[in-house]
């Protein structure tokens, strides 16, 4: 009998654990009721052409790239996947951390994604796709990740916040880049 009610009082204790993560007061109000289609999205992509002097080739805006990987992931070796000089290419892989906050505990969660890098003379041109998560595998712009379940509420939060991360992110690695397609770092 006992072994029941300390059983009992145990999965109640449980049970609060999801209701103690979430603030006391929260001016976003209810959770939206969700349907299955908020939970389809397109993957989510960022890209950006970046019109520099049309005197710098092509070879001279592939070398400052092969620079900024090095420096922008710490190996240029790890990161390139694929390149290809004359036809102006580098495809390689990225990745940064993202810190879900759920309640009391704190969780890191990669994200891995797809970097690729085409050149002409005078034009630079990035793109970043296929973001995936540790938590939430492909990253996509859908407004929800569950409909169901005793933690929606917590997941679609952490979903939305890990879509802004991906956000921010991106665009540093985009301001990066441009940067440093724009700025001749051989000035010696």
């Amino acid at each position: 009998m006992i072994k029941h009610i300390v059983s009992g009082v145990f999965f109640f204790f449980l049970s609060l654990i999801e209701l103690t993560a979430q603030p006391l007061f929260s001016n976003s109000g209810p959770e939206p009721k969700y349907t299955k289609a908020d939970v389809v999205g397109t993957p989510l992509l960022f890209e950006k052409t970046t019109v520099l002097d049309s005197t710098i080739s092509k070879d001279v805006l592939f070398s400052r790239a092969l620079k900024w990987y090095a420096q922008s992931f710490n190996s240029s070796e790890a990161v390139i996947e694929m390149e290809d000089r004359p036809g102006g290419q580098i495809i390689g892989n990225g990745n940064f951390q993202n810190l879900l906050k759920t309640g009391l505990a704190k969780e890191e969660d990669k994200i891995k994604f797809t970097v690729e890098t085409y050149f002409k003379n005078g034009k630079a041109r990035i793109v970043l796709r296929d973001f995936k998560s540790d938590e939430f595998e492909l990253i996509t712009d859908a407004p929800a990740y569950k409909i169901k379940g005793m933690s929606k509420r917590t997941q679609n939060r952490l979903w939305r916040e890990t879509q802004e991360s991906v956000k921010k992110n991106a665009q540093l690695i985009i301001n990066s880049f441009e940067k440093d397609m724009s700025n001749p770092t051989d000035t010696w």
